[in-house]
């Protein structure tokens, strides 16, 4: 890395681990110990022997209408002043394709409380999915990965690779996922 990287980064590290530290002072619940997240972290970035591969639903989901509509449903209350042509405004079919395609990667049940959890999730670019839970895989193995775009769904709109991407995602992602999931309301 350059030098100018480098500083970022640990500018972008102190201030997560900041947030973090602040939060537990306040006794939010549900976190894991930060040395827990850092060490898992580190252990597959630096120490795994090999990257985990990439592991799709064993079976596609069959996502029904019911689902849809209860999805759409959440939707029209999240966003109450959408209406047709503007930007918060979704269709029955891209709910459903959306649902879909997180449930390829994550498995039904965590599309669905995705889903639920951050209704936008099911507006972001859908092609992104796939890779960028490769890459968080590949750096905090794939249970841990699922369970931080589980506790955050807005890293579902995460580019897999560049500037901000999921491959130079670090520790401060995973203490930001407990922050977020904890202080969602």
């Amino acid at each position: 890395r350059g030098n100018r990287e480098n500083r970022l980064h640990a500018m972008r590290s102190a201030t997560a681990t900041a947030v973090l530290f602040l939060s537990l002072g306040r006794g939010a619940a549900g976190f894991a110990s930060p040395a827990t997240v850092a060490s898992s972290a580190y252990r597959s970035r630096f120490g795994a022997a090999s990257a985990p591969a990439l592991s799709r639903a064993r079976v596609i989901a069959a996502i029904t209408d019911e689902d849809v509509s209860a999805a759409l449903a959440r939707c029209r209350e999240r966003f109450p002043k959408a209406r047709p042509g503007n930007m918060m405004w979704i269709e029955a079919d891209r709910v459903r394709f959306a649902l879909k395609e997180l449930a390829k990667v994550y498995g039904e049940e965590n599309a669905l409380e995705m889903a639920r959890k951050e209704p936008r999730a099911l507006f972001f670019e859908t092609s992104y999915f796939a890779p960028s839970f490769k890459a968080f895989a590949e750096t905090f193995g794939e249970e841990e990965a699922k369970g931080m775009v589980l506790r955050n769904p807005n890293l579902l709109a995460v580019k897999p690779t560049g500037y901000g991407g999921a491959d130079a995602a670090g520790p401060e992602a995973m203490y930001a996922s407990y922050v977020v999931d904890a202080t969602r309301g």
